[in-house]
């Protein structure tokens, strides 16, 4: 089983460094900025240009996915980071926004969570302006409530791996 450990970089003294080398002999480190400095890198109206890129006339979801990917490609590390923190504060207000329809997702005690976040995905994969009325009027969306787009959740992995050659962004550096 993997495990991923988090430290606050002013914890890591000698002591404690010595001690993971022992446990975790092949193990890596990464350091992760403030999250929510990374939020800052990637303004919102630059993630909403993001999903507009989406190809909706496409089967595939890979093809579908293919302009953003390419689009996030070409910003700054950072602002590649910077998408994830962003997605997680607009999956964060539609989870706020959406009480009874999550309460429907949960109704399936197996897969709700994941299904409900899948949706938020979709309405996100959308655009803006979709989002808002979603989010103003959360039934207005429910007709759709089949349209999922989990791939969205992949997108910055995608991206980093286009422009640095990496295989996700677990092997970032900033700066």
């Amino acid at each position: 089983m993997e495990n991923t450990l988090f430290f606050p970089l002013k914890l890591l003294g000698n002591e404690l460094t010595q001690d993971l080398k022992k446990a975790y002999p092949n193990g890596w480190v990464g350091v992760y900025p403030n999250v929510s400095q990374l939020a800052d890198v990637l303004i919102e109206a630059t993630f909403w240009k993001i999903t507009d890129k989406f190809d909706w006339t496409q089967y595939e979801e890979e093809d579908i996915m293919r302009p953003a990917v390419t689009y996030l490609s070409t910003c700054t590390v950072p602002q590649i980071q910077g998408f994830i923190p962003r997605l997680d504060l607009q999956l964060r207000i539609l989870d706020k926004a959406l009480p009874d329809i999550k309460a429907r997702f949960l109704e399936d005690t197996f897969y709700g969570e994941l299904n409900f976040l899948y949706y938020c995905c979709g309405v996100i994969s959308r655009g803006q302006e979709y989002f808002e009325k979603v989010r103003q009027k959360p039934t207005w969306g429910w007709g759709a409530r089949q349209f999922t787009f989990q791939p969205l959740l992949t997108l910055a992995d995608q991206a980093y791996a286009l422009k640095t050659g990496l295989p996700d962004l677990r092997y970032s550096v900033v700066g």
